[in-house]
């Protein structure tokens, strides 16, 4: 999973307590969180329940970081990412904190040959924020690009983040003959 916001009470903790649970039932969980968006997290009981029970947590950029290197940590991730078996994503926007409760976020959950490419997308993140490659925790199976007519597209700064989610929006855009529809919470386009 990638978060942006995970709360220590509330929707936040039944989220962490979801996990821990699965984590004791012998589920490889892997929570990938934003360092300033999910600040305390891991001091969290819930985060500290699932830790125990064999769940991995890592934070991109946390706020320490911001203060050693601020121009190099400052990007934040905002990807909403739930991986289920590299069968099942949702991906979207979501945030696990009460006070965002009448907030309006969309959800999308694909099947078929997109789960992979989304999986080698969160390897890549994972990886980005690991200390050190081996964690004890083996990565998911990834497999090649999507067929034709599939695509799926990442932002962030990092190398992983191809194709480039701020060049693809508008090239599909471009191609519209239709109608064009969007929802995202933050939309950074350039005219070409």
């Amino acid at each position: 999973m990638e978060q942006y916001i995970i709360s220590m009470q509330g929707v936040g903790q039944v989220l962490l307590n979801l996990l821990a649970r699965k984590a004791r039932q012998g589920v490889a969980v892997r929570l990938l969180a934003d360092g300033l968006g999910s600040r305390g997290l891991t001091r969290s009981d819930g985060a500290q329940a699932l830790l125990r029970n064999g769940g991995r947590i890592k934070m991109l950029n946390p706020p320490a970081s911001l203060l050693r290197h601020p121009v190099a940590r400052a990007p934040r991730m905002h990807r909403n990412t739930l991986i289920i078996d590299n069968a099942c994503i949702m991906v979207g926007g979501s945030c696990y904190q009460d006070r965002m409760s009448n907030w309006r976020d969309t959800m999308l959950q694909v099947g078929g040959p997109l789960p992979p490419a989304s999986t080698a997308t969160f390897e890549s993140a994972w990886q980005d924020c690991s200390q050190s490659i081996a964690d004890g925790t083996p990565p998911l199976e990834t497999k090649g690009a999507t067929p034709d007519g599939w695509s799926f597209a990442a932002g962030g700064p990092a190398p992983h983040a191809v194709p480039d989610l701020r060049k693809c929006l508008p090239e599909r855009i471009a191609t519209a003959e239709r109608a064009v529809s969007l929802t995202p919470p933050i939309c950074y386009l350039t005219a070409p």
